[in-house]
């Protein structure tokens, strides 16, 4: 198939007519605007018209100085594909050539992180993660098996990073809950071991309330029989008359606690709608063209601004106020929390001392001797034990819960049931192509690895030299195009490599490209140290003063 490119008044380039078949080359000086070719052609083929380095309504930069309009048409029999500028619009007629981001050289996989790469292979290798795989990741967590289909169905609804962040979500509000009754921030470790003062070690709840009610009844014995002396039968009068002063007190109580809660939860919905620092998306420098990518939603995306210093300083500042106010508050609700309990057993006191008055005789009882005192100190340790006891179970509860949730947390993050199924894919991707890219071109072995990392010659990809790099690059970049049915491959700054690189560059994409379209970019000082690829049934393409000039035309094998 043959491939008709026509480049006007494109930055450095004035007038390109190409002819693309099997080993295209487009050689120049540096600066000559071989990369304006490549990158307009790519553009076009994948309607990502602007790079990320400019807005849309600063695409008129991108026409050659002095003219006032350029672009790109890529043509075969089936279709066409139009990029115009200053507009940045493509149109399409027919059926165009299919060129993805990858096979456009717009997007390099070694280059991207961990976390966007596991993403970016998942969708290209089609490995998508089954219900097993996440059942088979939670095992050991201790998960009912309820509970994983209930995460596998909201995971097929919503998708994996939506789950993800829900799940994290949740963590957070369990870890503000476990603070809540610890009064303590929750660490893995104090989350283990946590005791409250006054703990009872080994006793059962239910034994606790009993004893604390009969430290209680206790109380209320002793003191009806010592009700019966006057001094103490004056002081019960006095609190049974208190009733109503304190049901009103507690009501005011009531309210004041009440209208703490809605601050805090007002303070909190504020501090929600501040958007956090890692919002932000991260921008990679497309090792081609220079321009800022980003991956949305597993799509390459024009990268946003990053957020300016100020900007950065007035979120951080708004979410430390918000975080103070918040905190201020949450003490305000505990003090009103004690005021509620306070009332409460203000009033419990005044209604006993009521019911008991209307038990006791009008006159002293002699005789009767009761040490007040200590049983109220007993019933005061009983029921210290038993709220100590519920605070345990209520902490305990939720590190239980937290520390489930890590583990859905991992499982649904990028490197959790998404990155096993993207090794049984990567190992396929190993085995069936960059294996045999490495022999045809006989360069050293390139492999993924398990945590998704670039190997060359056993080598890591951060450890290479540019050359190596490159050869890495193009490697995974036509195992890429052949998976996702691109039909042409856009290979730019070719000369990065090496001799033996460049040689086996072609060889590389004689055997595994086959006759399909190849556009390549590479600087040479001058026109006669250009390679003879007509021999081999390619085109050379020497671009100097912004125009394109056929060098030694040959027939190209399969051409249209």
């Amino acid at each position: 198939m043959m491939i008709q490119v026509m480049v006007r008044e494109l930055r450095a380039v004035e007038r390109a007519d190409l002819s693309i078949g099997p080993l295209t080359l487009v050689a120049g000086l540096n600066g000559a605007g071989k990369t304006s070719i490549l990158s307009g052609v790519g553009r076009c083929l994948t309607g990502d018209a602007v790079p990320s380095w400019l807005n849309k309504s600063e695409a008129g930069q991108l026409v050659r100085s002095g003219a006032t309009k350029g672009g790109v048409k890529v043509s075969t029999p089936q279709g066409e594909a139009v990029l115009a500028y200053p507009t940045a619009q493509v149109s399409q007629k027919g059926t165009p050539i299919k060129c993805s981001a990858i096979a456009a050289g717009l997007l390099s996989i070694p280059d991207l992180d961990s976390k966007k790469r596991t993403v970016v292979l998942a969708d290209l290798l089609g490995a998508t993660p089954t219900q097993d795989d996440l059942a088979n990741f939670l095992k050991d967590a201790g998960l009912k098996p309820d509970t994983i289909e209930r995460a596998w169905a909201r995971i097929q609804k919503e998708g994996w990073d939506a789950v993800h962040k829900l799940a994290a979500s949740k963590t957070a509000e369990l870890k503000g809950a476990w603070q809540q009754v610890t009064k303590q921030a929750w660490g893995s470790k104090i989350g283990n071991t946590w005791t409250p003062d006054h703990y009872a070690e080994g006793r059962e709840l239910a034994e606790l309330e009993t004893e604390a009610r009969q430290a209680r009844e206790a109380v209320e014995q002793g003191i009806a029989a010592q009700a019966a002396d006057a001094a103490d039968l004056e002081r019960l009068r006095d609190v049974a008359s208190k009733v109503e002063d304190r049901r009103v007190a507690l009501q005011y109580a009531v309210a004041e606690l009440a209208d703490a809660n809605k601050l805090v939860a007002g303070t909190e919905e504020q501090l929600k709608k501040v958007p956090s620092i890692e919002e932000s998306q991260t921008a990679h420098k497309c090792p081609e063209c220079e321009a800022a990518l980003a991956i949305e939603g597993g799509k390459i995306v024009k990268a946003k601004p990053p957020r300016t210093a100020a900007e950065i300083k007035k979120i951080r500042d708004q979410r430390a106020t918000l975080d103070g106010r918040l905190t201020a508050l949450r003490v305000d609700v505990a003090n009103k929390n004690a005021a509620v309990t306070t009332a409460k057993n203000q009033l419990q006191e005044a209604e006993a001392a009521k019911v008991q008055l209307g038990e006791q005789p009008t006159g002293p009882v002699e005789g009767v001797s009761v040490d007040l005192p200590a049983l109220r100190e007993a019933e005061a340790q009983a029921v210290a034990r038993l709220e100590a006891a519920k605070r345990k179970a209520d902490a305990d509860r939720f590190n239980q819960q937290i520390a489930a949730n890590q583990v859905l947390i991992e499982a649904f993050g990028p490197q959790g049931v998404r990155a096993k199924a993207v090794q049984r894919a990567v190992d396929r991707f190993n085995d069936e192509h960059l294996k045999s890219w490495c022999e045809a071109a006989n360069w050293r072995p390139i492999q993924v690895t398990e945590t998704l990392d670039f190997l060359y010659g056993g080598r890591p990809y951060e450890a290479l030299s540019e050359s190596e790099q490159m050869r890495v690059r193009i490697a995974v970049q036509v195992a890429a195009a052949t998976i996702d049915g691109s039909e042409i491959v856009i290979i730019d700054r070719a000369d990065t490599l090496d001799q033996r690189g460049r040689s086996g560059l072609v060889a590389g994409l004689r055997a595994r490209w086959a006759d399909r379209p190849s556009l390549i970019g590479m600087t040479y000082s001058e026109r006669g140290l250009l390679p003879p690829l007509a021999k081999v049934g390619g085109r050379v393409y020497w671009l100097e003063n912004g125009t394109a000039e056929e060098i030694g035309a040959a027939p190209i094998r399969g051409a249209a």
